[in-house]
C-alpha cells in the first residue's frame, strides 16, 4: 500500500537523505520520498506494523506525523487509514 503523510518540523535544512536511509531500513517499508517544501513523506508499506514502525521512527527522529489541524484535503492521505475509516480532524 502507498501512504502520504505530513510531517512536523521539516525545514529546508532537514537532512532528507539521512532520514530516508533510516526509514528504508524498516522491514516492510520501501520507496520513501520526502518533499521538504510540502512536508509530505510518501512511502510504500506492506503491513499495519510497518506503517506504525515508520510513525514511531520519524517521531524518534524529531519529525512526528502532523495528525491534527490539517486541511481537510490532507485528512486521509494513507490508503490504509482510508480503508479503515480513520480520518484525522
Amino acid at each position: 500500500m502507498r501512504a502520504t503523510v505530513l510531517l512536523q518540523n521539516v525545514k529546508s535544512s532537514t537532512p532528507i537523505e539521512s532520514i530516508l536511509n533510516h526509514l528504508n531500513l524498516i522491514k516492510g517499508i520501501s520507496n520513501t520520498a520526502l518533499n521538504p517544501e510540502t512536508k509530505e513523506l510518501t512511502f510504500d508499506y506492506t503491513t499495519h506494523n510497518a506503517f506504525e514502525g515508520i510513525r514511531e521512527s520519524v517521531k524518534a527522529l524529531g519529525f512526528p506525523f502532523q495528525e491534527h489541524n490539517t486541511p481537510s484535503a490532507m485528512n486521509c492521505k494513507s490508503d490504509f487509514n482510508c480503508s479503515i475509516g480513520k480520518v484525522y480532524s
